[in-house]
């Protein structure tokens, strides 16, 4: 119960945090403008239905989850970032740890209160961005196959966010230092979406969160934005969503083993 107790309590933290309003209001605001100024291309993308096969629903609302991405993610960085630090600067963890709490169900809890919110913040992301396409365009082809797919959208950028939680996470657990983990969050964030990454890592870019996310969303040439069944995506996307899980496990099965030996809290 403790464990649950410490995400539920994680996760009203963070929605109420002043980030989170003005996000959610930057997002509005883009999926408004999007959704009016986008209408005239997806309907010409409609049209042409025949000859490109594409469902111009869905090309709308995966156009527009790559412009609103990156609001994701910084949510999802500056909060992870500011949730261990933030309880040593109050001294709560110091009092947290004086009663019957396990270190790693006080980090789990930290991880699932936040994931479950990043969770609920996509889902209110990916909601303003359907509405705008109804409003302004209409709806897709199929109900059924427009519903999963964006449920296939929410849910990679969701994993994409909880990976980014997991390494900031990280920073948290290796320093005490607020300033060290915001520097370490803000390199990660500048690098994660810095498109010529590769020149830095190499083939490692792989391993980060924008590049998993995309890589997971075009793993197969327009098959989210085309009637194509979706098992065929999932088919060619598992590899890619399967090393996304495999970095977030080895991720926490390290900071839990760290912060447990951590004895100078």
């Amino acid at each position: 119960m403790a464990l649950f107790d410490i995400a539920w309590h994680e996760f009203r933290r963070v929605l109420l945090h002043p980030l989170v309003l003005i996000v959610g209001l930057i997002v509005l605001a883009v999926a408004y403008l999007n959704g009016a100024g986008y209408a005239d291309t997806l309907r010409l993308i409609g049209s042409m239905y025949d000859v490109y096969r594409a469902d111009a629903f869905i090309v709308g609302v995966s156009h527009l989850c790559a412009s609103t991405s990156m609001a994701s993610v910084i949510v999802a960085a500056f909060l992870s970032a500011t949730s261990i630090p933030g309880d040593r600067w109050k001294n709560a963890l110091n009092v947290l740890l004086t009663k019957p709490l396990y270190r790693k169900d006080y980090l789990l809890g930290k991880f699932l209160g936040l994931s479950a919110f990043m969770l609920l913040f996509n889902a209110f992301v990916f909601s303003c961005i359907s509405l705008m396409i109804l409003v302004y365009y209409g709806g897709p082809l199929s109900i059924m196959d427009g519903t999963l797919k964006v449920i296939s959208y929410l849910l990679t950028l969701t994993l994409a966010c909880v990976l980014v939680i997991a390494f900031n996470l990280l920073f948290g657990v290796l320093s005490k230092n607020v300033l060290f983990v915001t520097t370490a969050t803000m390199t990660f964030i500048f690098v994660d979406r810095l498109w010529l990454s590769e020149n830095f890592l190499g083939g490692l870019s792989i391993l980060l969160p924008t590049r998993l996310y995309y890589r997971i969303l075009d793993s197969t040439p327009y098959v989210p934005e085309t009637p194509l069944p979706l098992d065929v995506w999932v088919q060619y996307a598992m590899p890619y969503i399967a090393l996304l899980l495999v970095e977030i496990v080895v991720l926490l099965l390290a900071e839990i083993h760290i912060f447990s030996r951590d004895e100078n809290v």
